[in-house]
């Protein structure tokens, strides 16, 4: 998580234009909406470097990946393909998104984290 939303959030934040480019396939327009990305990737990496020595306790960063990545790719990536788009990032992005939330769902312990 640490490289796998760092790199992406640092060049989306500090270089826009690339970011559209490498990231997107320039499918996606530079602009402040970008740049919240590129924030919120930061600040899940930042988030995870803690996670890597007390995995329980940053339990809700792996659970925020997990819910905005299954909410994107129900709402944005399936539909687009159902659709018959033909983005490249829409293909990447719903795979990716897809796998990693499997990972995700698979390695959350909910019984820790819904205990009441």
């Amino acid at each position: 998580m640490v490289i796998g939303a760092g790199f992406p959030g640092l060049l989306t934040l500090l270089a826009p234009a690339k970011a559209s480019d490498y990231l997107f396939n320039e499918t996606v327009s530079v602009g402040p909406w970008l740049q919240i990305l590129g924030s919120l990737w930061v600040a899940v990496a930042i988030a995870a470097v803690p996670g890597l020595h007390s995995p329980l306790r940053w339990l809700p960063v792996l659970l925020i990946q997990l819910l905005y990545k299954s909410i994107w790719v129900i709402l944005i990536g399936l539909p687009e393909i159902f659709a018959g788009t033909e983005q490249p990032a829409i293909f990447f992005f719903t795979s990716l998104f897809s796998v990693w939330s499997v990972m995700l769902a698979a390695s959350i312990p909910f019984d820790v984290l819904l205990k009441p």
